[in-house]
């Protein structure tokens, strides 16, 4: 079967078209606090589809990118185990952010969560930690 505009294989709507979800992405700053040197943290961002009924959220990329005082790969990010990447209305996902900490001091980077919501289709939350060196 066809899978153009007018097929109906693959299709969720009449039209054969998916109809793309809205983002809404919680919390909107993660921190990690205080964690010591060397102690690898994991924190959870919600990724929601907040859209019409019959939408779909896809979500396509996670970047992580370093910004004051990180090094690279102390922060990461990666869909958690059992999460949909493609997401029907009040369907979540869940990202796991990272941390990985090898230099004492404060740091900060942006997570990009990439979707198919043509109005946010980068939302970035901010990713905060304080690295400390406990004897």
């Amino acid at each position: 079967g066809s899978t153009g505009t007018t097929g109906t294989t693959g299709s969720t709507g009449t039209t054969g078209t998916i109809t793309p979800g809205v983002v809404d992405v919680q919390p909107a700053t993660l921190s990690f606090g205080t964690t010591p040197l060397g102690a690898p943290q994991t924190r959870l961002v919600t990724v929601r589809n907040v859209g019409a009924a019959n939408s779909h959220l896809i979500i396509t990329t996670l970047d992580v990118i370093p910004g004051t005082g990180a090094q690279p790969g102390e922060f990461g990010a990666a869909m958690r185990s059992g999460s949909s990447t493609d997401l029907l209305p009040g369907q979540y996902g869940l990202v796991e952010v990272s941390l990985s900490p090898t230099l004492v001091g404060s740091k900060s980077a942006a997570l990009v969560i990439h979707t198919n919501d043509p109005s946010t289709p980068a939302w970035q939350v901010l990713v905060q930690a304080d690295v400390q060196q406990f004897v």
